[in-house]
């Protein structure tokens, strides 16, 4: 409207300016040439911005008036090709019958010319349906696969703005995106197996403020078909930050593993060998000295021999080596339950474990510990039982107590959290409830595959 009213004021200034003395055609051609001004700017009103929905009116003038056009032309043509072979009275009607016949389908395929130039495929699903399959096929990676998305639902609905949002994307920066945004569209869920896994958002075409029924249908059926796909980009994202952060552990542990024997184990192996030789050069002349030096080069070979123990033992338990899981759990449960009197703690196997990854062992042994260190140190638990169980291809570790249980608002502490990580990395789960009768029940499921 703006443009419109900038038109109006420029013409009505115009015509209120006194000319130049001259020729009246003079006078004429400008007048003419300053109106122009408004229907330029209807125009631009017109087509850059769909004033009043302009678009209905286009494209049916743009089908009856090709269609006036081909069917006059057939007429004509038709006419002036049967008078030279039926008598002239004849050519008409039978040139008029002639345009009868083609006015229906010729009508059907502007009317779908037309539709295809403003909304692209709307009117033909399979074809949409269709072409996103085929794009599909095409090897990529699962965000690639959504870029294409984005893209072939923007082309063949000739919508502005078509975006694929994962769960945990910003909202300014989708996963994929066609087009610049614009205010208001259309939101369809992106559902796999039960799962919310993103939203397919779809604008409005510039100078519209909604979408047909059966447009709606056809987002939601490519929603749909988009969500196996986007359920594939969630769980590669999932899967690279996992790598990344297995990678981070891996040389967190390392770099404590190099501070540990360069700070500690190697000073200390150091001041004994030079104690060796200061005790040797004291051998003869001091036989005393030598052999207090001695002693205490002993002791500090044992506490260097203690600190190879603990390092190796952050990296894998002794106990799983020379007891085996069970058992294991056993001696700590005994050593727990010596501080504790009040409380029995049950190691149960109802059928005997196969043998396990070496993963899988550490994980089961650290979950069971910490639980069991749980019931004693917070719960006040009288009786605490760890069970270890096998099947479907996982082991299940169950710890229950009689403690004072978990609120619902608890917040998980560092225990739970690490016992969560230890095995979510190994593609199991981890649930912690508080039992009907009372206390706390732990559940582990540690797949004995790993994670796919």
């Amino acid at each position: 409207m703006q443009w419109l009213l900038i038109a109006a004021a420029v013409f009505l200034v115009a015509i209120q300016i006194p000319g130049p003395a001259g020729p009246r055609l003079f006078g004429t051609i400008s007048t003419a040439l300053t109106a122009l001004v408004i229907p330029v700017a209807i125009g631009i009103a017109i087509l850059r911005h769909h004033l009043y929905g302009v678009n209905v009116i286009v494209r049916r003038s743009m089908v009856y008036g090709s269609l006036t056009v081909l069917l006059l032309g057939v007429y004509l043509a038709a006419v002036q090709l049967l008078s030279h072979l039926v008598s002239g009275r004849t050519a008409a009607p039978v040139a008029a019958g002639l345009v009868a016949v083609l006015f229906s389908p010729l009508r059907y395929w502007l009317q779908r010319s037309a539709d295809r130039l403003f909304y692209g495929d709307r009117g033909d699903p399979y074809s949409v349906l269709t072409r996103l399959g085929r794009n599909l096929e095409m090897p990529a990676d699962p965000a690639g696969a959504l870029e294409t998305v984005a893209g072939t639902v923007a082309s063949a609905l000739r919508v502005p703005y078509v975006a694929v949002a994962l769960p945990g994307d910003p909202p300014d920066r989708p996963t994929a995106a066609r087009g610049a945004p614009a205010a208001g569209g259309y939101q369809a869920r992106l559902v796999c197996q039960g799962l919310d896994v993103g939203r397919l958002v779809v604008s409005y075409r510039t100078g519209t403020s909604r979408f047909s029924r059966s447009e709606r249908r056809l987002l939601d059926d490519l929603a749909r078909q988009t969500a196996v796909t986007a359920r594939s980009a969630v769980l590669f994202r999932d899967l690279v930050r996992s790598r990344e952060g297995l990678v981070t552990t891996r040389e967190e542990e390392r770099r404590r593993i190099r501070r540990d024997l360069h700070d500690g184990l190697g000073p200390a192996l150091a001041g004994v060998a030079f104690g060796l030789e200061a005790a040797r050069n004291l051998l003869t002349e001091d036989p005393a000295g030598a052999e207090e030096m001695l002693r205490q080069l002993k002791a500090e070979t044992r506490r260097s021999i203690a600190e190879i123990r603990r390092i190796a033992h952050d990296l894998r338990p002794p106990a799983l080596d020379e007891l085996g899981l069970v058992k294991a759990v056993e001696e700590y449960a005994v050593r727990v339950t010596a501080g504790e009197r009040s409380l029995t703690v049950n190691v149960s196997v109802p059928v005997p474990l196969p043998d396990l990854p070496a993963a899988v062992e550490v994980a089961a042994y650290r979950i069971a510990v910490e639980a069991v260190t749980n019931a004693a140190r917070h719960a006040g638990a009288a009786n605490c039982g760890a069970e270890f169980r096998h099947g479907d291809g996982e082991l299940r570790v169950t710890v229950k107590d009689d403690g004072t249980g978990i609120g619902s608002d608890a917040r998980p502490g560092v225990g739970l959290t690490a016992m969560a990580e230890r095995a979510t990395e190994l593609g199991g789960t981890l649930t912690v409830a508080a039992r009907p009768a009372g206390g706390t029940a732990l559940v582990a499921r540690l797949p004995l595959a790993g994670p796919s």
